[in-house]
């Protein structure tokens, strides 16, 4: 049995703030690779919010 983390809505925020701001910075420094990851990331945290909401 796996047993899975729940995360807070603040924590969840919080890491989205965190994501953007890394995704800007490779965004900036042309890592376009890190950039998509990071953008799927993101869109996984705003999902999983819009669930709970």
């Amino acid at each position: 049995m796996v047993s899975e983390r729940v995360i807070s809505d603040n924590d969840l925020r919080k890491a989205i703030r965190e994501l953007r701001a890394r995704q800007d910075l490779a965004r900036k420094e042309g890592h376009a690779d890190l950039v998509d990851d990071l953008a799927r990331r993101i869109r996984s945290y705003q999902d999983e919010m819009g669930r709970r909401l």
